[in-house]
This record gives structure tokens, C-alpha cells and sequence, in this order.
């Protein structure tokens, strides 16, 4: 790809970065926070139980959307699972973060099929049932158009949405201001609706999805995080 190992040192370890990602020759990228790439592995290890409780483990065949898709973490987890293809999409910086991922780990010619492009998630093309799985992790909490953007899944989801989100602990269906203070995953300056699970349940409903299946790890270490009187949720729908 044109780097030198000393250029792709130099990267990994001075942009910030949300998830760690091995390049090859010893070098990591690390997590800006301590304590997240534990949390996302943990997520991870859920996640997989899922795929093998929906696919038998494998994609193989599928096309599938990684929606806000950050630095590929995810993109590179659904193409690992045998996907024919993944599309990511996010802001510039990071698109710019998942194609070095991608010039990194894909020397030898493996994550070919995976595309990533610069989009948002209010002016992104769905395209009416596009995608055999869409993965729509921590987004929910950062959106003030919650129900356009569930319609948008609906639409272009030919099968199945998997959604991870934090969710509110207030009572009810209700959308709650984002908050910092109580929400780690919200900024500082951001405004935005975070969901009840009672609100999310509604919400998918109202769209079309006729599947609603409230995920719950059962013997996974650390499940308490996704029990169901927790701030996080793991959503599967079915078209």
C-alpha cells in the first residue's frame, strides 16, 4: 500500500481511534478510552451468539450494511463471517481510518468485497430491500428523527436488522434529550433522542417490522449489560 511499517506505527498510534484493529507486524491501534475495546469485544462475542442463532454462524452469500461504521470494526466482522459483500458508511475521518484498516489487513487480497463511502444516516440511499442484514449498532441515542430513520431500515432491509443502542431507564414509551452527564455514549454538545425500550418496541412496530426480538445474552460473562433493566439493548428484527 505504499507505507512503511514506521508510517503505519505512526497512524495507529496518533489519530484517535474507537476500536483497536491489528495491522499486522505488531501494531495495534488502541482505543482512546482504556476500557472500551473490552466493551466492544464483549459485544462482539453477543453478536456472533446471534449470527449463529439466525445463520448458523455463517453469511455467507449475503449482502450486508454496516450503518455509522466508524474505523470497519464491524465491516471486517461481517466479512470475516463469510458476507459476499459489506458496505460502511460514515463520516470523512472515519472512512479515512477504515480504509487504512483495509489497505492494512487486506495485503493478501481478503476484504475486496468490502466498500466503504463518506454518508449520513439522513442522506444515505437505502434502496428498497437492498440488503439481506443490516447491522445498525450505537446509533439510535444520537439521532433526532428516530422514526425516519427506522422507516429507512425498513425499507432497505430485505430480511433482518440487527440494532444494538443505549436506551433510556425513564418509564413508558418516551424519547429522552441525550445527556452526557447520564449517558456516556452521548457528547457533550450533541442534541438527541434517546429511546426507551418501549419506545424502540413502538417504533419498529409502527415502521412495518413484524419480528421484534429483545436479544439477551443468557450465559455470556458480562450479559448483565444487556439484562432488561439495563442502558443497552440488542434489537432483532425481522421484515
Amino acid at each position: 500500500m505504499g507505507l512503511s511499517r514506521e508510517e503505519v506505527a505512526r497512524i495507529a498510534a496518533t489519530q484517535d481511534w474507537h476500536y483497536e484493529h491489528d495491522l499486522g507486524d505488531g501494531i495495534v491501534t488502541r482505543t482512546v478510552l482504556p476500557d472500551h475495546q473490552a466493551w466492544h469485544d464483549l459485544r462482539k462475542r453477543i453478536l456472533s451468539d446471534v449470527i449463529a442463532a439466525k445463520y448458523g454462524g455463517s453469511l455467507s452469500g449475503l449482502n450486508c450494511l454496516d450503518i455509522a461504521c466508524n474505523s470497519g470494526f464491524w465491516s471486517f466482522f461481517l466479512a470475516d463471517l463469510g458476507a459476499r459483500s459489506v458496505t460502511g458508511f460514515d463520516v470523512a475521518k472515519r472512512i479515512e481510518q477504515a480504509r487504512f484498516v483495509q489497505q492494512c489487513r487486506g495485503r493478501d487480497g481478503s476484504y475486496a468485497n468490502v466498500g466503504f463511502t463518506v454518508d449520513d444516516v439522513a442522506t444515505f440511499d437505502y434502496g428498497a430491500d437492498r440488503y439481506d442484514l443490516i447491522f445498525c449498532l450505537g446509533i439510535f441515542y444520537h439521532l433526532t428523527d428516530v422514526v425516519g430513520f427506522a422507516r429507512n431500515l425498513h425499507r432497505s432491509a430485505k430480511q433482518r436488522v440487527i440494532v444494538d443502542t443505549s436506551v433510556s431507564d425513564l418509564e413508558g414509551a418516551v424519547l429522552e434529550l441525550s445527556d452526557h452527564t447520564k449517558y456516556r455514549c452521548c457528547d457533550s454538545e450533541e442534541f438527541a433522542l434517546v429511546p426507551t425500550r418501549e419506545a424502540c418496541r413502538r417504533i419498529f412496530a409502527h415502521v412495518g417490522f413484524r419480528g421484534i426480538l429483545d436479544w439477551y445474552p443468557s450465559d455470556e460473562p458480562g450479559r448483565d449489560s444487556y439484562n432488561p433493566r439495563s442502558p443497552r439493548a440488542i434489537y432483532v428484527l425481522e421484515k
